[in-house]
C-alpha cells in the first residue's frame, strides 16, 4: 500500500497536513485530566502510538527497514516530544507553544543555507505573519517563563523543524519506519519513570492514554509519514500551526474558557495567512506545470 509520487497531489498532502494539527490539538484538553509525571505521560502514549503506527505497517505489508535516515528521524522525534514536554515543565505553556511554532523559521534557514534555495518573497512574508499572529493568540499569557524553559523549547522547535524536513527527504518507507523508531524510543526513555515518579492509574486513565496514543498521536504522525513526502517542509510547518490556534477552542468548548480578544484576532491574522499562502502556492504550481 505504498503511495506513488504521481498519486498524491500537494494540495491533498497539505489538507492532510492540515488534518493531522486538528488531531494534534486535542492533546492538552486530554492531558489536563491525566495525573501522571509529564515524563511518563509522553513515554505511554508514544507506546501506544507506535502499536498503531505498527498496525498500520502490518494492515499495509509496508516492509521493516533501519538505516540512517529512520534513525535520524527517531531522535528528532523523541528530541521533539521530551523538549517540548520538559518546556512546558520550566516556562509557561504559552511561551512553549509560541517558541516551538516558530519552527517554520528553522526549515527557511535549512533551506536556504544547506539547500542552496533562494526564498520566495512570499514565503518569508507568510513565516513572520504566522510567527506574529500565533504571539497575539498567546500575548495575555506570554512571559511568565524562565529562560531554562525558554531554551528548551527552541530545541523543541528545532525538533519540530527537522520532523518535516527528515520526513519530505524521505520516502514513505523510510518515513513509516522513522515514526514507529521515534515512538518506540521515546517509550524506551519515557516509561522507566513509572517507577521513579508518582503517578495515578485508573480505568479514566488507561482510556486517555488511548485516545492520545491512537488519535492524538499514532495516526496523525502516520500521515505525516504518507504525505509528508508530497508536502514542502515549510507548508507543513506552516499548516500545522493550527494545532495551537484549535487547543484553546477545545478548553472553550470543554471548560468555557473564552479566549481573549488578542487570541481571536491572532486566530484570524494566521487562518487568513495560511489559506492566502496556500491559494497563492497552488496557482503558482499550476502556472509552473503550463509553462
Amino acid at each position: 500500500m505504498n503511495i506513488d509520487k504521481k498519486s498524491m497531489s500537494t494540495r491533498k498532502a497539505t489538507l492532510i497536513m492540515a488534518l493531522v494539527s486538528v488531531m494534534w490539538s486535542i492533546a492538552g484538553v486530554l492531558i489536563k485530566y491525566i495525573d501522571c509525571n509529564p515524563i511518563v505521560i509522553a513515554g505511554i502514549r508514544s507506546f501506544v502510538a507506535a502499536m498503531t503506527v505498527l498496525v498500520y505497517m502490518l494492515i499495509s505489508k509496508t516492509k521493516f527497514v533501519i538505516n540512517k535516515q529512520t534513525l535520524l528521524n527517531a531522535v528528532v522525534c523523541a528530541m521533539t516530544f521530551f523538549s517540548f514536554v520538559g518546556a512546558n515543565k520550566l516556562t509557561s505553556s504559552a511561551n512553549a507553544i509560541v517558541i516551538q511554532y516558530s519552527a517554520p523559521v528553522f526549515v527557511l534557514l535549512y533551506q536556504v543555507i544547506f539547500k542552496r534555495q533562494r526564498p520566495r518573497i512570499n514565503d518569508v512574508i507568510c513565516v513572520i505573519i504566522t510567527i506574529l499572529g500565533v504571539a497575539m493568540f498567546f500575548k495575555d499569557s506570554m512571559g511568565e517563563g524562565r529562560v531554562i524553559g525558554d531554551l528548551v523549547a527552541i530545541i523543541a522547535a528545532l525538533g519540530f523543524a527537522g520532523i518535516f524536513i527528515v520526513v519530505g527527504e524521505a520516502d514513505q518507507v523510510t518515513s513509516i519506519n522513522g515514526v514507529l523508531q521515534g515512538q518506540l524510543l521515546t517509550a524506551l526513555v519515557g516509561i522507566p519513570f513509572v517507577f521513579f515518579t508518582e503517578n495515578t492509574f485508573d480505568v479514566q486513565t488507561v482510556g486517555l492514554f488511548l485516545i492520545l496514543g491512537v488519535v492524538q498521536l499514532g495516526i496523525p504522525y502516520t500521515l505525516v509519514a504518507i504525505a509528508g513526502p508530497y508536502c514542502p517542509a515549510l507548508v507543513s510547518t506552516v499548516v500545522t500551526v493550527f494545532e495551537p490556534l484549535l487547543n484553546p477552542v477545545w478548553v472553550a468548548l470543554i471548560y468555557g474558557e473564552i479566549p481573549g480578544v488578542w487570541s481571536f484576532i491572532g486566530g484570524v491574522v494566521v487562518i487568513v495567512n495560511v489559506l492566502v499562502y496556500c491559494v497563492m502556492r497552488d496557482k503558482r504550481e499550476a502556472k509552473l506545470k503550463q509553462e
